[in-house]
């Protein structure tokens, strides 16, 4: 019992009366709210006690069946049954007062009043404030109670009374409200003393309505209402409430849980959802929106990147280690590729990868520039020349590119090969199919210039014009492996 907190150095655990008060301690810790009135009412009996020290008595009784407590003659009522407390021999008759610390008093109260505090504050939320300006002299018929409005995931019902704490928040429960209930409604009134929202019905009639009036401490409060339409407003197709920044926040999750998912299948989610036509343009804008939250703003990261590349040079000012992994360890050739970029901001990602010996991809540098030409590949590889020292042993490198013409200018001694799968990508324009396909890729792999020239015939019996497509395109030197120098697998 020791580890008790409520242990104080005085116990020693033959009291009756301390044990009968841990007992009772641990039977009510059952109940918070028990344990709450346990401690008021030990509070007080303290400051009684403290006031009347010579009139607390214990009288014990032995009966057999154990020690218990008669009464107490202060208050005359009756102790708990003998039935809680063990039977022991050993129990003492002495008058014995029961202290606690001054941190455990300081704890019982702050802890009463943290619950009086969210008892009050949860009887205001609950209950309505009375305007008594607003009775009579005949009997106050006149009056209104005043309720904050609460929006849920259901569809908004407000009534007279119901305040809105200000315009935004007043727009946001009716959005859903239009967006839910499928209506087409409108703000018809909306200055600085009223706001007032109305259903266009089929014919004209504006039977539904909702009206309410800006009080001096800014809060939006209901003064009439008619939640009927008229029997000729029908449900729209295509409702202006659906924004695009609404539905981004409201499909904020399911964007998450699916980066890349079609704007076909946002646009039936709103149709079964809420029962309205979405166009592929809005789709896509909520989509943004719901990744812009997600990942952040793209123009944010992009005003980053000078303080990120700042921050590198700070913290690693002499790390290089793709570089240096690729000259120690990779081999000797360059892929050299062009990739475009989708968005707000448009460009071209300029990269160059190796291989590394387990003949996986080693990336060695990238850069982002303008739109792909002449100019754009010349600034990045005389940085990617300076930083690797690529002139210094231009013939022991091997570069493969696009077909750009600029490699071999910069580097004539090297060797240039050109990518077959940007070069299929151009054929199969003009000659498609499983078949041609096949042939080229042949082609390309033959080892030898005997199976070079044979399948070279093969492919002109079968396609003469492709066969003078391949042969003026681009020399066999560039992508035909018997042609090659040096073989690399």
């Amino acid at each position: 019992m020791t580890d008790c907190p409520l242990h104080n150095e005085s116990f020693d655990g033959d009291d009756a009366y301390d044990l009968y008060q841990f007992i009772s301690l641990v039977n009510m810790c059952r109940d918070e709210q028990m344990f709450a009135s346990y401690f008021a009412e030990l509070n007080q009996h303290q400051e009684d006690v403290v006031e009347h020290p010579d009139e607390e008595k214990v009288v014990c009784r032995e009966d057999g069946g154990g020690v218990g407590v008669d009464a107490i003659a202060t208050g005359g009522t009756e102790a708990p049954s003998s039935s809680f407390i063990p039977s022991t021999s050993n129990a003492r008759k002495t008058n014995k007062r029961r202290k606690f610390s001054p941190i455990i008093d300081k704890a019982n109260q702050d802890a009463q009043r943290m619950a009086e505090e969210a008892d009050m504050l949860d009887d205001l939320a609950n209950t309505g404030v009375w305007d008594l300006a607003a009775y009579d002299e005949g009997g106050g018929k006149t009056r209104i109670c005043y309720y904050s409005f609460k929006l849920t995931n259901e569809l908004p019902y407000w009534k007279v009374g119901d305040i809105f704490g200000n315009r935004e928040y007043l727009k946001e429960v009716l959005q859903q409200y239009a967006v839910m209930s499928n209506r087409h409604v409108y703000i018809k009134i909306n200055d600085n003393r009223r706001f007032r929202a109305a259903c266009h019905g089929g014919a004209g009639d504006y039977q539904w309505f909702v009206y309410l009036h800006k009080k001096p401490n800014g809060d939006y409060v209901v003064q009439t209402l008619n939640r009927d339409h008229a029997h000729t407003c029908s449900q729209v197709q295509e409702n202006k409430w659906i924004t695009s920044k609404w539905l981004g926040k409201q499909f904020t999750e399911k964007i998450k849980a699916n980066p890349h998912i079609p704007l076909t299948a946002i646009r039936q989610c709103v149709d079964e959802q809420f029962g309205s036509i979405l166009s592929r343009m809005k789709a896509y804008r909520a989509k943004d929106v719901a990744l812009e939250g997600i990942y952040g703003n793209t123009t944010n990261q992009y005003k980053n990147l000078f303080y990120y590349k700042n921050e590198l040079l700070r913290t690693h000012p002499d790390s290089r280690p793709l570089k240096i992994g690729w000259k120690r360890f990779c081999r000797p050739i360059i892929f050299l590729d062009a990739c475009s970029l989708r968005g707000m901001y448009k460009g071209q990602i300029l990269n160059a990868i190796g291989i590394d010996p387990n003949n996986g991809w080693w990336p060695i540098v990238w850069a982002v520039a303008e739109p792909e030409s002449y100019e754009q590949w010349k600034w990045f590889l005389d940085l990617l020349d300076d930083d690797l020292e690529l002139s210094v042993n231009g013939p022991r490198y091997v570069f493969m590119s696009d077909q750009q013409n600029i490699i071999a200018e910069k580097y004539p001694q090297s060797e240039h090969h050109f990518c077959v799968q940007h070069m299929y990508n151009n054929f199969k324009k003009r000659f498609s199919g499983n078949t041609l396909k096949k042939k080229m890729w042949a082609i390309s792999d033959s080892t030898t210039e005997e199976v070079y020239q044979k399948n070279m015939d093969a492919l002109r019996v079968y396609d003469q014009a492709a066969y003078q497509h391949l042969v003026g395109v681009t020399p066999k030197e560039r992508w035909v492996k018997a042609y090659f120098s040096v073989i690399h697998s």
